[in-house]
């Protein structure tokens, strides 16, 4: 019964966090950008300044969520237990990696600060579906993971999620720029010109990503709901 009470509480963790994450990115491709192409120029950079710094904070928190308790379910109902989160090396870089990106978006630091803990977030989800594919490869705790239809689901889900979040890295860079030369030119500050024109460089490659991320998005949604009910 207990393990079925913490099973439920992840699945509920996991699918919240899915939501904020994935809903976020549809909402900015179907709607945001979709709302600012005919508007004024000041009123596009009024938006830019003042909700992309939240939407990047709102999207990492989803995405650093949906991947660790992700990660924790599927422990969870595989293998029995939790306790190899921290007695492998998948398990320990993913929660480096939840600990690192978690610290860099509440934490009051420095942006360079920042900067490092979202590269070390990076490089630890990246370490960590390494790790996975080393524990299938060499016949260890995972080993059994691709044999079924739930397993091959949830690993192949699981890796589209981290390229999904090197995506949205890159996406919130942009983000992070476009918003800081957005309060630039509104404030008229020595060099707006450039800004804007700089501002417009960035915004036509962030747009030119949206699709792609989102079709990396359906295809993660498509394997989790194949993995829950195969067929």
């Amino acid at each position: 019964m207990a393990a079925l009470v913490e099973i439920s509480i992840l699945v509920f963790l996991h699918v919240v966090a899915v939501v904020i994450w994935i809903g976020a990115h549809f909402f900015e491709a179907m709607i945001l950008h979709v709302s600012l192409r005919n508007v004024p120029q000041k009123t596009k950079l009024e938006v830019y300044s003042r909700t992309l710094f939240r939407f990047n904070k709102i999207t990492g928190l989803g995405a650093t969520a949906t991947l660790y308790f992700g990660v924790l379910l599927a422990a969870d109902i595989y293998l029995g237990t939790l306790n190899y989160i921290l007695t492998t090396p998948w398990g320990l870089f993913s929660t480096l990696f939840a600990i690192a990106l978690l610290i860099g978006l509440l934490a009051p630091v420095q942006p360079k600060t920042i900067s490092r803990l979202f590269n070390l977030g990076l490089v630890a989800a990246s370490a960590a579906g390494i790790g996975v594919l080393a524990s299938v490869a060499f016949s260890l705790e995972l080993a059994g993971l691709p044999n079924s239809t739930w397993g091959f689901g949830i690993l192949i889900g699981g890796l589209l999620a981290i390229l999904l979040v090197v995506i949205g890295a890159t996406q919130g860079i942009k983000r992070v720029q476009i918003a800081i030369l957005s309060h630039q030119v509104l404030a008229g500050e020595d060099g707006a010109g450039e800004a804007l024109k700089k501002l417009e460089l960035l915004e036509k490659k962030m747009l030119r990503m949206v699709i792609p991320e989102n079709l990396v998005a359906l295809a993660v949604i498509a394997l989790m709901v194949y993995a829950a009910n195969p067929f």
